[in-house]
């Protein structure tokens, strides 16, 4: 077998059969930042910040610890539409946005197409 053949052996080997290959567009990026690994949680490290983001109307929800995080996610909301709000200790945060939650008062607003992106699908936005 010479080098070339040898060569075009590997090189197929890379390449996806054609039957593989599907004409439905660019695969979607995965999510930067997904709203799961900013949620503090019970045994999450972060229960120890100094402050807690309740974020019980926004693109996501959920108790985060950092408000670079938490802007974007009501960053131009209609002001009455959006809620969130800071506490300082994980104890009422996770209190009352569970509260918040059994009383059907979470819910995702402002939703784009690039939130998916950034976020991940819609269902994976409430903690």
């Amino acid at each position: 077998m010479n080098l070339r053949a040898v060569l075009a052996i590997r090189f197929s080997s890379l390449v996806p059969p054609r039957h593989l290959v599907t004409d439905v567009g660019p695969v979607p990026p995965v999510p930067s930042s997904p709203p799961s690994d900013k949620w503090v949680t019970p045994d999450s490290i972060r229960v120890n910040a100094p402050r807690f983001y309740v974020v019980i109307r926004g693109r996501c929800c959920g108790v985060f610890a950092s408000w670079g995080y938490v802007s974007p996610l009501v960053y131009q909301l209609p002001k009455d539409e959006r809620f969130f709000f800071m506490v300082t200790d994980y104890e009422t945060a996770l209190e009352e946005y569970t509260s918040a939650k059994n009383d059907g008062e979470v819910r995702l607003i402002g939703r784009t197409s690039r939130d998916i992106a950034k976020y991940g699908p819609p269902h994976l936005c409430i903690m």
